[in-house]
């Protein structure tokens, strides 16, 4: 996540809103929120990472700054619902 963090404050109008650490289903997960400037269009990105073993797990909800907040609860839902077997 640290490689995440630097490369998203690397590119235009990057900046974490978020970062920190939880527990799900048993596993501990890393949570960033974060924001960039694509074309004049301010992106945000919710991301759960998971390494199990030598595998690492990426999922992420991305949408545009404005609209983040009216879907983040179906976002939160659908991160939420993915586990580690």
């Amino acid at each position: 996540t640290e490689l995440s963090k630097t490369q998203m404050l690397s590119m235009p109008g990057g900046v974490v809103i978020e970062s920190k650490r939880d527990k799900k289903n048993g596993h501990d997960f890393h949570m960033l929120v974060s924001q960039i400037d694509v074309q004049g269009q301010k992106l945000k990105f919710k991301q759960y990472y998971w390494v199990m073993g030598t595998k690492a797990f990426v999922l992420t909800y991305t949408t545009t700054s404005d609209t983040y907040d009216a879907f983040i609860p179906a976002a939160d839902k659908v991160l939420s619902s993915f586990t580690m077997k």
